[in-house]
């Protein structure tokens, strides 16, 4: 397992953290999202708490202790470079993402400054979706396609890090598509529905509005997403594909799941997601 991973895991695991009373003691209390291999190895090593079947864990007093170094660890180094400046004066681009192919409707309503890249506003929708984010992404743009280039070895990709969303034109972000994961095909349609002017909008990324919870990454496309809704339904009385399908989510999937204040809690660190995706 990458050490570096684990590490920025267990940072951003306490930076998003929120406290909880239980019984005579305050707990930190953060979201689980993130692969279980290192979620289980975070377990093991007493940095978290974790049971099986919930979505978030607990984080032990020796996991904040380390997570604190960490800070200082990582953020020490040069600052890194993105259009997201704290402070600027810059006007929000509000854009509604929904899961094609779909129903009921999986779906987020979000503001980005418009001199985001698109790779920033690649990792708020990840965030806002609950993706993991383990897997290539690319956007599709009028004729062109943006995305890691980094990682394009046919050199068709324009790098998302270059492109800033206001150095598009309107026409081509009228509407677009946002693809995570080319196996199973996440397919995004992203629409331009309102620009803020600076005084309304935020220098800080935010989730407006949404629901239900995006499929669980590494399900089998939609077909597979289906199966695992299907098994859910029928988890008292399974097949045996039903019963293999419900061990393998290794935890509860609550399809109707949306927390748009713990997304608002990730998106006020864009330093931290940043540092996540790229490391991972």
């Amino acid at each position: 397992m990458d050490e570096k991973l684990k590490e920025l895991t267990l940072m951003i695991l306490h930076m998003t953290a929120w406290k909880e009373k239980k019984e005579d003691t305050s707990l930190l209390r953060s979201r689980k999202n993130y692969p279980v291999d290192i979620i289980d190895k975070l377990t093991e090593e007493g940095y978290i708490i974790a049971e099986k079947k919930t979505k978030s864990v607990y984080i032990s007093e020796k996991g904040a202790k380390e997570a604190e170094k960490l800070k200082k660890k990582y953020f020490k180094s040069r600052k890194t470079k993105t259009s997201h400046k704290s402070g600027s004066k810059a006007g929000s681009y509000v854009f509604e993402v929904e899961l094609e192919d779909i129903e009921p409707r999986i779906w987020r309503r979000i503001a980005v400054p418009e001199t985001a890249t698109l790779e920033i506003l690649a990792y708020i929708i990840l965030t806002a979706f609950g993706w993991m984010g383990g897997h290539l992404h690319g956007f599709f743009i009028g004729d062109r396609e943006y995305g890691m280039a980094e990682f394009d070895d046919f050199g068709t990709m324009s790098d998302e890090k270059k492109i800033t969303l206001n150095k598009l034109t309107t026409d081509s972000l009228r509407e677009f598509l946002f693809v995570y994961d080319f196996g199973d095909d996440w397919r995004h349609i992203v629409k331009h529905v309102e620009t803020l002017p600076a005084e309304q909008g935020s220098v800080d990324p935010e989730c407006l509005d949404g629901e239900r919870a995006a499929p669980p990454d590494d399900c089998g496309s939609v077909p597979g997403y289906y199966d695992v809704l299907e098994a859910l339904e029928n988890k008292q009385n399974p097949s045996e594909k039903q019963k293999e399908r419900l061990e393998w989510l290794g935890e509860e999937y609550d399809p109707e799941y949306f927390d748009k204040d713990g997304i608002n809690k990730e998106l006020k660190d864009m330093k931290a997601i940043i540092r996540f995706h790229r490391f991972g």
